[in-house]
């Protein structure tokens, strides 16, 4: 009896319990929708008053009071008058009547979706307080996942369920909040009438791109942001490469025509800067904060994300060193890799020839990883070939908080776009390391070491084909970076397995031909971007990874995954192609 009793609870019991409370909960979503629909549009709507949450806010940091309002009336008139230091902003989702009764000063605007809301969010300073007039709970839930990381520290969001008839508002609480993970964001909670409160503790960053420049800095911090030193406007750039590839599927990695974005060099005033290329300026993070800027969303190893818009503010920002004068921002999120230096550092000097104009004793700021390390070899050398001294050099691996910071837009942005002028660099650097012929090998294969990722199984098997054809194996690794300059400047033919090894071909004197190895789920196209500004015979053999991307996204695992040449598919184009150079 006691088995056939917990069988009837569990199979009979319970699933008709839910299946009566799912149809309760379609009839009171039903209904409710009736409601709305059948009220006269002649009906005054009821009504919320703004002003009974101003004594909520004297703990707050200075910010406005956002109200996001889906339907009823919005009222600050009555009870006690509304601070005077708090700017007041209606925001209209859907179609709805215009608030009565604003304070002075108070603005309205309406958007047609609750994305949109983020962009209003996104062009005023930190929120001291976000008030949800709510229309049922569903609403509210979404709203609370997107709005509450907007509020300051030390401010309140609210769900003001006064205009609606949805009594289910009540059953967003503390377990809510655990579900959605945000429950690190908020101190208390607190039930008042029809309101639901929730004190809200930490700050949150909003992410900028470099159209949000400067408009949005001059409503968050004022006009005292900085300036704009030098802007080249987008262009297209067709690749100058020949290409030819083994697996048609994947040629779209291959941009041509690419689609240069406007191009910046700005100086930002008393700006934050956190180790792995975090710069802040008051309560936004600065475009130049990111490796990938066109990115979507844009993303940070800098700071934990909050969602796809903000970044938590970073501890001890507080206690930043002060430093006086004018730095140019040259940090990575990759602090000391040979590849990420190669690619997306040296891609922003041209914005430190720009400013050295204006500022020519200005010094340069690179983070480490650890309070012991310092640049590496490889770093020295090219950034001396530049004409960067290392006194020049600041190596920071606590937060600074400096006057004046210069920073650029990349020239070179894997996977979308490179900027031909981005030669000019490269030659700079060849020029100074590597000024006369050393009478090098003309044709090399770089190998890659096995202790990295992205490893060839049958690598020896790869190599011996290149041996026979009169191709000098190199491990540039194994050299000091004078000697890779010179190895690469001579050499006419390429080859390689893709990876940072491949990045000297920046060196290259003149045009020459490139075969790149790689992962099919390796996406990166450096190797390419760089053969498209030196004009080569660019050919690639996508090889089967270990790992698979899964469907409709990425991972890790995948496009670090080794990967195996296959002689059955690919030996014989291989070979012929060999023959041919």
């Amino acid at each position: 009896m006691l088995l056939r009793g917990r069988w009837f609870r569990r199979h009979v019991v319970r699933p008709v319990g839910k299946a009566w409370r799912r149809r309760d909960n379609i009839r009171h979503r039903v209904r409710n929708s009736l409601s709305l629909w059948r009220r006269p549009h002649t009906e005054e709507p009821p009504s919320i008053q703004v002003s009974r949450y101003g004594d909520a806010l004297t703990s707050a940091a200075p910010g406005p009071v956002i109200v996001v309002r889906h339907g009823g009336n919005v009222e600050v008139a009555r009870g006690s008058p509304w601070p005077t230091e708090r700017q007041l902003r209606i925001i209209t989702v859907g179609a709805g009547p215009p608030p009565s009764q604003l304070p002075p000063g108070a603005q309205h605007s309406s958007v047609s979706s609750l994305d949109l809301v983020i962009r209003v969010l996104r062009s005023v300073p930190t929120a001291a307080a976000i008030i949800e007039v709510s229309v049922n709970v569903d609403t509210s839930r979404r709203c609370l996942h997107f709005l509450l990381p907007w509020v300051g520290d030390q401010g309140i969001y609210v769900i003001d369920s006064s205009t609606s008839d949805d009594d289910r508002w009540l059953e967003i609480d503390d377990a809510e909040l655990g579900s959605a993970s945000l429950s690190r964001m908020v101190s208390s909670t607190a039930v008042d009438g029809a309101a639901l409160t929730f004190r809200v503790r930490g700050t949150r960053l909003p992410k900028l791109r470099d159209r949000h420049v400067p408009d949005i800095l001059i409503r968050r911090n004022g006009q005292s942001w900085g300036t704009e030193l030098e802007h080249r406007p987008k262009k297209d750039f067709r690749s100058r490469a020949t290409v030819t590839v083994n697996d048609e599927q994947f040629r779209r990695r291959f941009h041509d025509p690419m689609e240069l974005p406007d191009r910046y060099v700005r100086a930002y005033n008393d700006v934050i800067c956190i180790r792995r290329q975090l710069a802040i300026q008051g309560s936004a993070v600065l475009p130049i904060s990111f490796h990938h800027p066109l990115r979507r969303p844009l993303w940070t190893r800098a700071a934990p994300e909050v969602g796809t818009e903000l970044v938590e503010m970073p501890p001890n920002c507080e206690r930043a060193e002060q430093r006086e004068g004018v730095f140019y921002h040259l940090d990575s999120e990759f602090p000391g890799h040979f590849g990420h230096f190669m690619t997306e550092d040296l891609a922003r000097i041209w914005g430190l020839q720009v400013a050295r104009q204006r500022w020519p004793d200005l010094k340069v700021l690179i983070s480490v990883d650890r309070p012991t390390d310092v640049l590496r070899p490889f770093q020295r050398t090219l950034l001396g070939a530049l004409g960067i001294d290392e006194a020049d050099i600041i190596v920071f691996h606590d937060p600074l908080r400096v006057q004046t910071l210069v920073g650029a837009t990349h020239q070179l942005h894997n996977g979308r776009y490179i900027d031909p002028e981005i030669k000019d660099v490269w030659a700079t650097i060849r020029d100074a390391l590597a000024p006369e012929p050393t009478g090098g090998p003309a044709r090399i294969f770089v190998s890659r070491p096995d202790s990295l990722p992205r490893r060839c199984r049958n690598a020896s098997e790869v190599e011996a084909e290149f041996l026979t054809r009169d191709f000098t194996v190199v491990r540039p690794e194994t050299l000091d970076m004078a000697s890779q300059v010179a190895l690469f400047a001579e050499a006419d033919v390429v080859a390689g397995f893709a990876g940072s090894a491949l990045f000297n071909c920046i060196f290259s004197r003149r045009p020459g031909t490139r075969i790149v190895i790689g992962s099919d789920q390796y996406t990166a196209s450096n190797e390419y971007l760089i053969s498209s500004v030196m004009g080569d015979d660019y050919h690639q053999f996508w090889c089967p990874a270990d790992h698979q991307h899964p469907p409709g996204g990425r991972s890790r695992q995948a496009f670090h995954s080794d990967f195996t040449f296959d002689f059955k598919r690919d030996g014989d184009s291989l070979r012929r192609l060999l023959d041919s150079v």
